[in-house]
């Protein structure tokens, strides 16, 4: 198949991965990555004349150019990723829209609308990393967190860094490897967060690491549920009990999280077409 992805340049993407997955398969894959503002990337959707089987994006200003581009595509997919429900126009007035016009929609988290599938953010074989040495009482925080973090907790040292961190990505899981815990700290008062799917949580599950996550997403409940985590209130007093909870019982939930992020691999079951 003749296929074109159109996402934001931006390491990680969730589409990457997608689109890394159908090149592997023996697709033609075409990629756009797309610029940050809102103009710009509704011009270069709408600008597209060559045809394709199948057209992929999750930028809803990119989705709607498409609506008018001059190019022929057979599936047009719009896949919504972390979106916040009171913008883009209303983001149930643009699902509507799309749903009207787009073969398809994915949904990052389970959904109940018609015609949506839910396609989670799911992880490439890369990702899953064992460790080449002994872990440590580390715990990896990478990203914003909702809380100021000190330097060790429950004598476990607090290390903030990203993906975007000067090592390649493949060194980063290496070293996250060598880790005990995951932290996955956001706000839970930003209600639209119950519509995304946190990549650095799964990311930590294919490092073994049991995650500690606060917020509304749906996911932290899983985790917590298969016992590859806790999910808690973003304050210290829980932190700290999180913390030594997942140390006393860190082998099995380390195995736990190597099963529940292999769930989420990339593979024909999500993303067939």
């Amino acid at each position: 198949m003749k296929i074109l992805a159109l996402y934001l340049q931006r390491p990680g993407h969730a589409l990457e991965t997608v689109s890394n997955w159908y090149k592997a398969n023996g697709h033609d894959v075409d990629v756009i990555r797309l610029p940050f503002g809102k103009a710009k990337q509704w011009k270069i959707a709408a600008g597209i004349k060559k045809n394709y089987d199948v057209v992929i994006t999750a930028e809803p200003n990119a989705a709607l150019g498409l609506l008018t581009a001059r190019g022929h595509f057979g599936k047009v997919i719009f896949w919504r990723i972390d979106f916040i429900p009171t913008k883009f126009f209303g983001a149930y007035w643009l699902g509507d829209t799309i749903l009207r016009y787009f073969t398809e929609i994915w949904s990052i988290v389970p959904t109940t609308r018609e015609k949506e599938r839910f396609v989670p953010y799911l992880l490439a074989e890369e990702e899953f990393v064992t460790p080449r040495t002994a872990r440590t009482n580390l715990a990896i925080s990478s990203g914003p967190t909702v809380i100021p973090l000190p330097r060790s907790i429950e004598g476990v040292k607090i290390l903030s860094t990203h993906w975007s961190d000067e090592r390649t990505d493949q060194e980063l899981r290496e070293y996250f490897a060598t880790a005990k815990i995951g932290l996955a700290l956001y706000n839970t008062t930003q209600k639209y967060k119950k519509y995304s799917d946190p990549s650095r949580a799964k990311k930590y599950l294919a490092c073994g690491l049991p995650v500690i996550g606060t917020g509304p997403a749906p996911f932290f409940k899983e985790i917590q549920q298969e016992f590859a985590g806790i999910h808690t209130a973003p304050d210290m007093y829980h932190l700290k009990a999180a913390i030594t909870f997942c140390l006393e019982n860190f082998d099995a939930m380390s195995d736990k999280a190597y099963q529940l992020a292999y769930k989420y691999l990339v593979s024909e079951r999500w993303i067939g077409l």
